[in-house]
């Protein structure tokens, strides 16, 4: 064909043969900041959370943890199953000795005074893992037996330990956890405070699997200005800004396995960094991204209608015939990174709330974290929901263009 492009067609996209939707996407090498595998985790725990207590209702019988929730939170589900609250109670048994308290005290200090830097989130994530606590996990006492279910998440490069790692904190939990939980859930069932509801508490991988594989992270940005130099101002009054380049985590190395379905308790990732200079070398139209993505910013303002396919039809048919093979192939086979540019492009332009609490943190590299971190989390529900919307904006473009390739361009 004597393309050049790296979107080369339906072989891109077999997960039967274990390769990957965004392999023609660049990836960043070397060491990922605290930053951005802590923003990792955080956004499989939000999907994690929603789809948890829905496998297992009542939902109020459930709790799902991550693993800094030790150090802030307690959870409702304690207080409506003695199950659960069992299970946490052992699982907390390490954060009681007077060191561990100082430690969590330090860390409590440095986010409430805004002073949190990479190294003390390093250390504090380091230091919860010294005691063998799973990266999250949904613990549930409403089913016979209760469930405490595992998620690790890590890059791809270290699935091998990764997957040991699980399997050894599956072995802790049934041995250091287990056994005293249901003792103490038994003893309190015979003592007639309650009907036991379980008879055991299984321990094992968790079959989730992130629905959402693309996580835009925070980058430089500009305003926009018009062609009469105004600021560009947004749905809500606010500044419209655009980034500068688009980093994104991505979670396709999940599925990178064989049978393209991963593994039960195991979320892999790698992070994908692309310049404006190198957009423009992919030949993607910026008119039509442009216009794609004000779309999926009404989208979610708005919701006028099912689906979002009827609204960017026209857009697709108004661009289409510039289209080289390349652009093509990148819209067919390119998803998962035009859910990322529609993603993160739409977050700056959505709401003041979102762009302040991403942009707070675009200086990467800066010596204090907490705006950064506590803006991600501020604006994860929005982040989750504009990319399940960019997500749908991406798999429409990519049917028209195989569509396209369908009925005769080579």
């Amino acid at each position: 064909m004597g393309s050049s492009s790296p979107f080369l067609g339906p072989a891109g996209i077999r997960r039967d043969l274990g390769q990957l939707p965004c392999s023609g996407w660049p990836v960043r090498p070397g060491k990922k900041s605290a930053f951005e595998y802590t923003a990792a985790e955080l956004f499989i725990r939000y999907q994690f959370g929603q789809w948890f207590p829905a496998q297992y209702k009542p939902a109020l019988g459930c709790a799902v943890t991550w693993q800094l929730d030790y150090l802030f939170w307690s959870y409702d589900a304690e207080r409506f199953s003695p199950e659960v609250a069992a299970i946490l109670k052992y699982m907390r048994t390490d954060f009681v000795n007077a060191s561990t308290l100082r430690q969590m005290e330090t860390f409590r200090k440095a986010r409430e005074s805004g002073k949190l830097t990479e190294r003390m989130l390093e250390n504090a994530i380091g230091f919860i893992k010294g005691f063998r606590k799973p990266d999250m996990c949904g613990i549930t006492g409403s089913t016979d037996p209760a469930r405490i279910e595992l998620v690790e998440v890590s890059t791809e490069g270290q699935l091998a330990p990764t997957r040991k790692e699980l399997q050894e904190k599956i072995a802790q939990l049934r041995t250091q956890v287990v056994p005293p939980a249901m003792a103490e859930i038994l003893a309190r069932a015979l003592q007639g405070r309650y009907t036991a509801a379980t008879r055991g508490i299984e321990v094992a991988a968790s079959p989730f699997r992130p629905s959402l594989r693309v996580c835009p992270l925070p980058v430089p940005s500009v305003k926009v200005k018009d062609m009469k130099g105004n600021q560009v101002k947004g749905p809500f009054g606010n500044d419209v800004t655009r980034p500068l380049r688009y980093d994104w985590i991505c979670f396709e190395p999940t599925f990178a396995d064989p049978s393209g379905t991963g593994e039960d308790g195991l979320v892999l990732y790698h992070i994908h960094t692309i310049s404006l200079e190198e957009l423009q070398q992919y030949k993607v139209p910026p008119e039509l991204l442009r216009d794609a993505q004000q779309i999926v910013q009404r989208w979610y303002t708005e919701r006028r209608g099912p689906q979002l396919l009827p609204e960017l039809l026209p857009v697709w048919t108004k661009y289409e015939r510039t289209f080289d093979d390349d652009t093509m192939r990148l819209f067919a086979y390119g998803a998962a990174g035009l859910v990322a540019i529609l993603a993160l492009a739409s977050l700056y332009g959505i709401a003041a709330l979102t762009t302040a609490a991403l942009a707070g943190g675009a200086a990467a590299g800066s010596a204090v974290l907490e705006p950064q971190l506590i803006g991600f989390v501020a604006a994860l529900g929005t982040i989750s929901q504009v990319t399940s919307d960019a997500t749908e904006a991406a798999q429409a473009l990519s049917g028209f263009a195989q569509a396209g390739l369908a009925q005769g361009r080579k």
